[in-house]
């Protein structure tokens, strides 16, 4: 791991708030001017193939924490993860030595970004309740953007890493993922780990496999309310390398399709919109064993109402941070 360390190690020294705020100030990010794909059926995926100017890439590259997430996560899984929320003092402590990390997740958690996502995908978002329920689909359309969570989570993931098919909770709104490949991979195997590293996106072959698959894993209690809300399904989730393709998954692969995949390159950015059928996967049980795979993952929430998040978020989005202090 000494790539790795010599990495952090030159980010280690920790910057004052008057040179953070002269080396480098945050830059508004307007993602829909970025896209590069971006397919509606059967649910909203896209991507931006150069999400950052070559140059902000690679100095944002440079102070990818790498060993400092896989030496403060949990081990077992395959996945190593520095929570905004789960280790916040950790998670200040990288961006205070880190200046562009830190003025990309200003810029991504600004008002600015939020607005521009909300008005992007406004149609899919709104898709995601049931045409009769009016004063829902109208308190989402007007919602400030301080409703919203806009949570950040820095990822290294492993060979034996799989997480199956899943369409992720009912809380997440849209879902970003920007890659970073690793500093040590070799060019020659550079193209293949960016397929194995990547997220597959899944449809249904048919309707009616659709609805079987959601009569089968949705829980009967739920049922009466399947046309009414947005719904979160799953797969047994697997993370372990000697893991057998289970029967569940095989029958799934039998009646959904991968519609698109989005590679691990560095500096895409790929993203979907959460819906009842937003089915997508990351299988890393063939990835290079000394290979990783790392990335920043972006998640809009509509988290449950209450007045000191609203506030807080209010803070954050418009850059008054420092009365959160």
């Amino acid at each position: 791991m000494a790539v790795y360390k010599n990495i952090d190690t030159a980010r280690t020294r920790r910057l004052s708030r008057d040179t953070f705020n002269t080396v480098l100030r945050p830059k508004p990010i307007v993602l829909s001017r970025a896209i590069s794909y971006c397919v509606d059926q059967p649910f909203t995926v896209f991507e931006c193939e150069s999400f950052l100017p070559a140059s902000e890439f690679s100095e944002l590259k440079s102070e990818f924490p790498w060993e400092v997430i896989l030496t403060s996560s949990e081990h077992g899984s395959f996945r190593y993860r520095i929570d905004e929320y789960g280790h916040p003092n950790l998670f200040k402590d990288l961006l205070s030595s880190r200046p562009h990390l830190a003025s990309l997740v200003e810029s991504i958690q600004s008002h600015i970004f939020v607005r521009d996502l909300l008005r992007t995908f406004r149609r899919p978002i709104l898709a995601r309740l049931h045409s009769k329920s009016k004063f829902r689909r109208t308190l989402l359309r007007f919602a400030p953007t301080w409703v919203f969570d806009i949570k950040v989570d820095l990822t290294v993931y492993s060979r034996g890493f799989h997480l199956t098919p899943h369409t992720d909770g009912i809380e997440k709104v849209i879902s970003l993922l920007l890659y970073f490949e690793d500093p040590r991979i070799e060019q020659q195997h550079r193209q293949d780990t960016q397929i194995l590293g990547g997220t597959k996106f899944w449809r249904a072959r048919s309707k009616e496999s659709e609805e079987a698959w959601l009569a089968r894993l949705l829980p009967a209690s739920r049922s009466a309310q399947r046309t009414s809300s947005v719904l979160s399904l799953q797969l047994d989730r697997k993370f372990d390398q000697a893991d057998a393709l289970s029967d569940e998954f095989a029958e799934f692969t039998t009646d959904f399709v991968v519609f698109h995949v989005s590679k691990a390159r560095d500096n895409l950015l790929a993203g979907f919109v959460k819906s009842s059928n937003s089915w997508h996967s990351v299988d890393l049980s063939e990835y290079p064993a000394n290979v990783l795979r790392g990335a920043i993952l972006i998640n809009l929430n509509l988290p449950p109402i209450s007045l000191r998040r609203c506030a807080n978020n209010f803070l954050r989005q418009y850059r008054l941070s420092r009365f959160l202090r």
